[in-house]
């Protein structure tokens, strides 16, 4: 059987380059994505056999989603051998609503997709699955954070928070458990 990888935001970009190598290297790859149509067609110009590259929907933006996804994961694997968190959204000013015990809070949009939602996926992961690696992808805006944090809640600085997030997340997944995890740029 071949490694299972989740690849998020894997219809595009990076995501999608990713997949087409892994492809390549025979690992069934996991493409969590928001936009089904998409993917398939993404999906369809790597091979006509795809029997190991799968389609599974995950809106990082949607708790909802995310448990979705994390309940499709868990009834079919018991071992991801890598996460790559890649999924991401430029700074914005739109704000997602989350029902958190009962009581809704605001958060930015560009924060929740491109740090909190992968947070939540992969803590609900680890409780449900063994994982080996992660890759979260960061940016050098993690740099231009306001030192005084006095503008931390400007659309800008969302974004700038969420990329330095995701280095502290990798951070504290090494010093914390057995999983390999590692923070990249790709700028």
């Amino acid at each position: 059987m071949s490694k299972i990888i989740i690849i998020t935001g894997a219809s595009s970009g990076i995501g999608f380059e990713l997949a087409k190598n892994m492809y390549n290297l025979d690992y069934t790859i996991i493409f969590a994505c928001r936009n089904k149509e998409k993917t398939l067609a993404k999906i369809n110009s790597i091979c006509d056999n795809h029997n190991r590259l799968i389609f599974m929907e995950l809106d990082l933006n949607n708790l909802e989603s995310i448990n979705n996804f994390v309940n499709m994961i868990v009834k079919k694997y018991s071992l991801i051998d890598l996460i790559v968190n890649n999924a991401g959204m430029p700074a914005t000013k739109r704000l997602t609503d989350l029902k958190i015990n009962n009581k809704v809070i605001q958060i930015n949009q560009s924060f929740m997709v491109n740090f909190l939602g992968h947070y939540i996926l992969y803590n609900k992961l680890k409780l449900k699955t063994k994982i080996n690696k992660i890759v979260n992808i960061s940016s050098v805006m993690h740099w231009y954070n306001n030192s005084n944090f006095n503008k931390i809640f400007t659309r800008e600085n969302n974004y700038n928070l969420s990329k330095l997030a995701m280095i502290y997340f990798t951070n504290k997944i090494n010093t914390e458990t057995n999983i390999k995890a590692y923070s990249i740029n790709p700028g």
